[in-house]
């Protein structure tokens, strides 16, 4: 086989895969809605805990 077959026969590879980062976004997502989310809780309980008397018992 020639060195010019060998380049054709090699596929190229894309520059970027879609799909892995199509994943790493929504993990990166997810990962920020989940601190958020604990944040706005977090928040939630304190205000409660002051309006009805609520302790952590």
């Amino acid at each position: 086989m020639s060195e010019e077959e060998t380049e054709q026969a090699a596929p190229e590879r894309p520059a970027f895969n879609a799909k892995i980062l199509g994943i790493s976004l929504a993990a990166a997502m997810g990962g920020f809605l989940f601190g958020f989310d604990t944040s706005v809780i977090n928040g939630a309980i304190d205000a409660m805990s002051a309006e009805y008397g609520i302790s952590g018992f």
